[in-house]
């Protein structure tokens, strides 16, 4: 395992780093080695048992509305319905991480996370981080992407329980927009999480090369990570 990077003081206000979570060590060293990436359907995320990572509300976007219609003949709209949620496509695939923010790093080379995220990514057995700098590798994630033709919305999950804006759910249903996709309950507030989800469905990126069928997944190869970040293990102190 390498050994821990030490942040300098000064650079702690600038420093913008993402951390991924892994229950083996091996699966974080081929991120480093190859830029292996599991992309899953969102509906694995929904269906998910494993408190903090599962979260039934998944693909589903609150937007309270009525919904009113009438006949070419009549004078007056009739109340259908009453709307409280809009599900979404819930097969899109998704690549999440959580963001790091200057309160998580210390002058001596520490960072600190919310105890509450641990739990949330730690599964009971052995929970490695990659801990990567973000611009490079988001640079070179969608590089790989442009290079394959795929369209990808990578940004920071908004934590709310208020309704998503009609239009932005009308964009997202249209294809116009992945905004959606970007609002969970404050319940998780703690996991700082930032996303990647791709714009085809996965069985279409298999097809035409872009990565491997794993499970309900697919995963990618976009390269060489090792000079973008280190491994790390994180350790609970009470």
């Amino acid at each position: 395992m390498r050994g821990l990077k030490q942040i300098k003081a000064q650079d702690i206000l600038s420093t913008d780093h993402i951390i991924k979570f892994f229950d083996d060590e091996r699966f974080a060293e081929k991120l480093f080695s190859t830029g292996e990436m599991l992309f899953r359907p969102i509906k694995s995320f929904k269906e998910s048992k494993q408190p903090g990572r599962g979260d039934a509300q998944e693909g589903k976007s609150n937007c309270h509305f009525s919904l009113y219609c009438k006949e070419v003949k009549d004078a007056l709209y009739e109340k259908l319905c009453d709307v409280t949620a809009v599900h979404l496509d819930d097969s899109r695939p998704i690549y999440s991480y959580l963001q790091l923010r200057s309160r998580n790093f210390h002058p001596n080379g520490a960072i600190y996370l919310n105890p509450k995220m641990l739990n949330d990514f730690s599964s009971g057995k052995q929970t490695f981080c990659a801990l990567l700098d973000r611009v490079p590798f988001e640079n070179k994630v969608l590089d790989f992407l442009k290079a394959h033709d795929v369209v990808a919305t990578i940004a920071n999950v908004r934590y709310s329980d208020d309704d998503v804006d009609v239009g932005i759910i009308m964009q997202t249903q249209a294809g116009e927009s992945d905004l959606a996709y970007f609002q969970k309950s404050k319940a998780y507030e703690e996991q700082q999480e930032r996303r990647i989800i791709l714009g085809e469905p996965i069985d279409s990126l298999v097809e035409r090369g872009v990565g491997e069928k794993f499970g309900d997944g697919i995963k990618i190869k976009i390269g060489d990570l090792t000079k973008m970040g280190y491994i790390a293990k994180p350790i609970n102190f009470y």
